[in-house]
């Protein structure tokens, strides 16, 4: 029975200072940028085993990195294969576990490293089921200060409040 148990309490939570990650450990959150880390600059006797994880799901896949680059035959001579391969891509495919990507908007990247998408929700079906407002309000509320705006002239005399004190004080305006 759970019971009044806190979610660190039943899961064993660590703080994010933590770096040693158990075997026991049935959840473990972390971003991509901290497994190359863990993973691609750590000395391959400190690095976690391949077999560690059974799930890796990785939110907004799409965002910030490279696709990979094709080495021509010179530069084969004289480069390592991993200056030309992601390393977002090398840290994902490190790892055998089942690798699930999600976001909301497929780069080609994308599709080269999870593989082509598996479920498409759009933005109109996600409007019409209730999860999304339009891009338009529903309701546009028209005020004298929205319709107006807030106008000084050079000179004049303005109150202010002091987020510091909680004082207001006054100011004249240069221009």
């Amino acid at each position: 029975m759970i019971g009044a148990k806190t979610f660190a309490e039943i899961f064993g939570l660590h703080g994010l200072k933590e770096r040693d990650i158990g075997r026991d450990a049935k959840e473990h959150v972390r971003t991509v940028q901290s497994l190359v880390r863990r993973v691609l600059d750590a000395a391959p006797e400190d690095r976690p085993p391949i077999d560690q994880y059974d799930l890796i799901l990785i939110d907004e896949c799409h965002r910030g990195y490279l696709l990979d680059r094709e080495m021509s035959a010179a530069e084969a001579t004289f480069r390592d294969e991993a200056d030309y391969v992601s390393k977002y891509r090398r840290v994902v495919e490190y790892f055998d576990a089942v690798t699930i990507g999600l976001t909301a908007t497929p780069a080609l990247h994308t599709a080269e490293i999870f593989g082509e998408p598996v479920f498409r929700y759009s933005y109109r079906e996600a409007v019409v089921d209730g999860w999304l407002i339009d891009h338009d309000p529903p309701h546009l509320i028209r005020t004298a200060l929205s319709a107006a705006g807030i106008q000084f002239k050079a000179g004049e005399t303005i109150e202010a409040l002091n987020p510091r004190t909680g004082e207001i004080d006054t100011a004249e305006l240069e221009d």
